[in-house]
């Protein structure tokens, strides 16, 4: 049986497939995504079960972002492959970086324009509503999980006392050890996080905390 990383936008899930992929993987990158189209996701147009045994025969895994299929093709998923689940505690936080991302078109660090962190943008509360409540959709799959390795996103890259030793349990469950030292420090530091502090970030920030909030958690 293969792995799939299966997670939900904003929560560290491209970080965690390059450090697998360093260590002796090999992932496949969103097969399932509406913008870049791979042959997976147009097969799956018509043949979706033919789209996983390509996915399968070609890799180790995929990482996979939930809201690219729906629940039905999510649950082959879950059934099919040994999953890493990733997600955020703070749903709110949560779609507020997807809607970041979306508003700027900056995903990663080294996409960043020279200027991206003098800038403070505005956010349309209706879309961090529908988003965060796309985040609270992915949360409904942990009752479906069997054998999977559960791990936030808090835990593996906000808390320093805890992101090695998640890492490396990350490791042995997908069956790797550290074989390049210096991509496993990569991935430790920190240095590749786009935002550090969102507030930072965002114009209407506490206004959205306090508009989004009780929606979501009500």
């Amino acid at each position: 049986m293969k792995f799939v990383i299966f997670s939900f936008a904003r929560c560290g899930s491209t970080n965690l497939m390059h450090l697998l992929n360093s260590q002796g993987a090999n992932f496949n990158f969103e097969p399932y995504s509406p913008i870049f189209q791979k042959e997976y996701y147009k097969i799956a147009q018509t043949n979706f079960v033919g789209s996983l045994n390509l996915l399968e025969n070609k890799f180790d895994g995929f990482k996979h972002l939930s809201f690219h299929l729906n629940k039905e093709q999510n649950i082959e998923i879950l059934k099919r492959f040994k999953v890493i689940y990733l997600y955020r505690k703070d749903l709110i936080k949560s779609a507020i970086s997807l809607a970041l991302a979306r508003t700027t078109k900056v995903y990663k660090k080294t996409a960043v324009n020279p200027d991206y962190y003098e800038k403070k943008y505005e956010l349309n509360q209706d879309i961090v509503i529908e988003i965060a409540k796309q985040a609270r959709m992915h949360l409904s799959y942990i009752g479906l999980l069997k054998d999977s390795h559960i791990i936030s996103y808090e835990d593996l890259f906000e808390n320093p006392e805890t992101k090695e030793i998640y890492a490396r349990k990350i490791l042995k469950y997908r069956g790797l050890s550290v074989i390049d030292e210096s991509k496993f420090s990569y991935f430790l530091d920190g240095y590749h996080k786009l935002n550090y502090q969102l507030e930072d970030r965002i114009k209407n920030y506490h206004e959205l905390m306090d508009y989004v909030v009780d929606k979501i958690y009500k």
